[in-house]
């Protein structure tokens, strides 16, 4: 009960009338003389003061304020109402394996992968010369606006400019299914990197469009392509500076320790809210970007690019709830403690899982599951409501255990 005084301990009492408050003979002789009427009656003589009447309309006056304020008050303390809600949850033991999905069904875990790239360089001082022979590479982005289902498209696969010149892929890699977000239908990407034909530098080229040609002839030829991330750059044939091989790999692992961290960091502050990012399931792949000559010095380029696998909240905890508590009616559900959890991938189609139509999930550890409700709505359905109304409420509630 809130002990706090309310607007009611306001009200200041009518001041009490005593001898003590009544002037001096002096003070009430200078007080003017009320005016008395004289009223003959068959009894006698009846005494009326003129203010008398106004003195009894004063302190009803008064009394209907206090009445007033009385209810203002009483009004103001009882105005609304708390309501505590305690949702269903148990903390049940996890040991399990299940799979994620790119294209998920109904009750199928989903899963969505982040992208992020990031380059840095060091300089070096030279310690030689070679003749090198250099082929120039750069990043693309493959779109499928084909259809929903996902392409793979193998090792070496060909992507060709408008002026002819040939870019293959080093690793086979899957271009995920156009999908529909809001109406509007959105083409699968997936991003790679690419190596000129040969080695030159007539491979370096800006920004450009890219088709697939071994889809030629066929309707996949017009719903697949590709468009530069970097510029394709590097190619060279000629002489270069070296530098000492095993300075050179200290400052490239140097680079790439560097960049790892770096890119971790950005991954949890761009996570997409409502998913999980869990350690085991980011992978970071390194690329040394060409050299370039300075003087006597060499500068020597890393990219790094992490690929986060991402598992939608809800449904991560909705598969575990399904496997581990008896009778669960597909609540939608919430892990409160994801941290107790140990979450990996155990087995992986390939070295690329980001790459995979499904991965393999391995959850193991304790798991507090709590069940979930629609605040809001609940909010709108107990406005201007009496309580004798909450237990009907309620009922259409089944993720509340009690209010």
């Amino acid at each position: 009960m809130n002990q706090n005084k309310g607007p009611i301990d306001d009200i200041v009492p009518p001041e009490r009338r005593s001898i003590r408050n009544l002037g001096t003979l002096r003070d009430r002789a200078r007080a003017p003389v009320p005016m008395v009427h004289h009223e003959e009656t068959h009894r006698g003589v009846v005494r009326k003061e003129g203010r008398s009447f106004f003195s009894r309309f004063g302190i009803w006056i008064g009394a209907a304020a206090a009445v007033l304020i009385f209810g203002l008050a009483f009004s103001l303390l009882f105005e609304g109402a708390r309501l505590t809600i305690v949702p269903k949850q148990r903390t049940v033991p996890v040991s399990l394996t299940t799979v994620a999905y790119r294209t998920a069904t109904a009750l199928e875990l989903p899963y969505e992968v982040m992208s992020l790239t990031k380059e840095s360089s060091v300089t070096v001082t030279a310690t030689g010369e070679e003749d090198a022979s250099v082929k120039a590479s750069g990043r693309i982005v493959v779109y499928n606006d084909f259809d929903s289902n996902n392409q793979r498209l193998i090792r070496n696969t060909r992507f060709e400019t408008e002026s002819g010149l040939i870019y293959r892929i080093d690793q086979s890699t899957v271009v995920p299914g156009r999908k529909v977000e809001e109406g509007k239908t959105i083409a699968g990407s997936v991003e790679v990197e690419v190596f000129a034909d040969e080695p030159g530098e007539k491979y370096n080229v800006a920004l450009t469009d890219f088709t697939i040609p071994g889809f030629a002839g066929t309707p996949r030829f017009e719903k697949f392509y590709a468009r530069s991330k970097t510029p394709m750059e590097g190619g060279f044939i000629g002489k270069r500076l070296t530098v000492e091989e095993g300075a050179a790999t200290a400052a490239r692992e140097t680079l790439r320790g560097k960049l790892r961290e770096d890119l971790l960091v950005e991954a949890l502050a761009q996570k997409p809210k409502g998913f999980y990012l869990f350690p085991d399931g980011i992978f970071v792949e390194y690329v040394s970007l060409p050299q370039g000559d300075a003087g006597e010095s060499v500068t020597l380029r890393e990219q790094a690019t992490l690929h986060g696998v991402l598992l939608p909240e809800i449904a991560f905890a909705n598969v575990i709830a399904r496997q581990t508590v008896a009778g669960f009616d597909d609540t939608d559900t919430e892990i409160a403690n994801p941290d107790a959890l140990t979450v990996s991938l155990p087995e992986r189609v390939t070295a690329r899982p980001w790459e995979d139509v499904e991965v393999s999930i391995s959850v193991t550890g304790q798991a507090l599951l709590v069940a979930l409700f629609d605040t809001e709505q609940l909010k709108s359905d107990l406005a201007g409501r009496s309580k004798e109304a909450l237990p009907t409420i309620l009922s259409g509630y089944p993720s509340i255990e009690e209010a």
